[in-house]
């Protein structure tokens, strides 16, 4: 089990740096956070000019993000989004065999009926009630052929 930021501070497993910290008395603060190697561990207030009591931090939530980390996960937040990826992302093959394959085959079945009727059509334009009757009769089969399809 890995060991959260609180419990690495107080190990003397954290590296110096600026966390956003929860506090008792003053809610979430940022406080810059000295190694054990650096004199002992203790904090300091973001502007490093005032020790911050140690037994007033609750928990280290996370660190502050660099200038860097902080413009890549503004871009990140910002871009446009796909939302075909995130289907993707959570693509299940079961799940396809039970919901996408029938769809497909579905419209594979339309997709055919609709094109005899546009070859009737096509081989005939001129007779109208003829290639009414073609569609209705194609339209149905399909229809019944789809009522199948599980």
């Amino acid at each position: 089990m890995t060991k959260s930021l609180t419990e690495k501070w107080e190990n003397g497993e954290l590296y110096s740096g600026v966390y956003y910290c929860k506090t008792k008395s003053l809610g979430i603060k940022k406080l810059y956070l000295h190694h054990k190697a650096y004199g002992g561990m203790y904090a300091d207030t973001y502007s490093q000019e005032e020790h911050y009591p140690d037994e007033d931090i609750e928990e280290i939530l996370a660190p502050v993000p660099s200038y860097d980390e902080y413009c890549n996960l503004v871009f990140q937040a910002n871009k446009p989004r796909n939302p075909l990826s995130d289907v993707m992302m959570c693509y299940d093959t079961e799940r396809e065999k039970k919901v996408v394959e029938p769809l497909q085959k579905k419209l594979e079945i339309a997709t055919k009926a609709l094109n005899g009727i546009r070859d009737v059509w096509a081989n005939n334009p001129s007779q109208f009630s003829y290639i009414a009757r073609i569609a209705n009769r194609k339209a149905k089969t399909a229809l019944e052929e789809m009522e199948g399809v599980k």
